[in-house]
């Protein structure tokens, strides 16, 4: 028999709940990253050379295209290609500020 008591307190287990936990692909850190660095750019008034705004975009959706299509040499491709986009922003960003420091030390 089950006292009325025994009913104040209830504990619930939440262990096994599912949960719909997204983890982000390669493509969208790839993709983050780049736009964090530009807009670290603009607040330190670094004018890139390129951004690859519409490119990293389109580049984004094709790779959320062929992983679903499971095309996994695909989509491997457009991400190396996204990779290089950030690599290149980061590259630009490097040169332009080791530039003007070498420009503010007196030696240009």
């Amino acid at each position: 028999m089950v006292r009325r008591g025994s009913f104040d307190q209830v504990i619930i287990d939440t262990t096994v709940m599912h949960k719909n936990i997204a983890f982000p692909l390669d493509g969208e850190l790839y993709d983050k990253a780049r736009k964090r660095l530009l807009k670290l750019a603009r607040k330190s008034g670094i004018r890139p050379m390129r951004i690859y705004a519409r490119l990293g975009r389109d580049l984004l959706g094709k790779v959320y295209r062929l992983s679903r299509r499971r095309r996994f040499k695909l989509m491997n491709e457009a991400l190396k290609e996204l990779r290089g986009f950030t690599e290149w922003v980061a590259a630009d960003m490097a040169w332009k500020v080791r530039k003007s420091s070498f420009r503010d030390s007196g030696r240009a």
